[in-house]
């Protein structure tokens, strides 16, 4: 069984305070049209908002903490891909917190390590904001918050940094094939 295909109840979803405007009637008429449950992956094909969407189903009993943090990674490094095809500066700190991350992922650093990076990566932001020039900021931002090791927070700050760098309707819609394509195969723990 696919991530995708484990279920989600109107009450789950209520009981995790929704966003913004989204009450109890909009989530019904949108995610349990259909019946009084709806999967990962109609959660993830509904039209709402990535926000909203995102919200629903990045929680540790439907996506593993391990996933959830691959998955984090790999969308902040495709941002930071981007980023770097455009010319946008990157403070070398920066860049080195991405690769303690995906270096704390494969367990060849520890927590102290990557606090280090964390560290150092704050530090880039705090100078870099300075320049007064917003996408090096946000990315400087973005390197800050990869770094975390809560699942569902990192997760949550970087799809919301990642948004506001790379914002255009194709670049949401590449985030969002790239979290699909992940979760469908991704191991279903017990």
């Amino acid at each position: 069984m696919s991530i995708l295909d484990r279920t989600l109840t109107l009450p789950d979803i209520l009981g995790w305070d929704p966003p913004g405007d989204w009450g109890e009637r909009q989530i019904r008429a949108v995610l349990f049209r259909h019946g009084s449950t709806a999967t990962v992956r109609q959660v993830l094909a509904s039209q709402i908002p990535n926000g909203v969407r995102y919200w629903a189903v990045m929680r540790e009993h439907l996506v593993p903490a391990r996933d959830m943090q691959v998955l984090t990674q790999a969308i902040a490094e495709d941002c930071l891909r981007r980023a770097t095809e455009d010319g946008v500066y990157i403070d070398f700190r920066s860049t080195r917190a991405f690769t303690a991350k995906a270096d704390w992922l494969a367990g060849r650093i520890s927590n102290g390590a990557l606090a280090a990076a964390a560290q150092a990566a704050e530090e880039a932001r705090q100078t870099v904001v300075l320049l007064d020039r917003p996408m090096v900021s946000a990315i400087a931002s973005l390197a800050c918050t990869i770094t975390g090791q809560n699942p569902r927070d990192t997760f949550r700050e970087t799809f919301y940094a990642v948004s506001a760098i790379c914002g255009s309707e194709k670049d949401q819609a590449a985030i969002s094939a790239g979290i699909l394509a992940h979760l469908e195969h991704a191991e279903v723990l017990p």
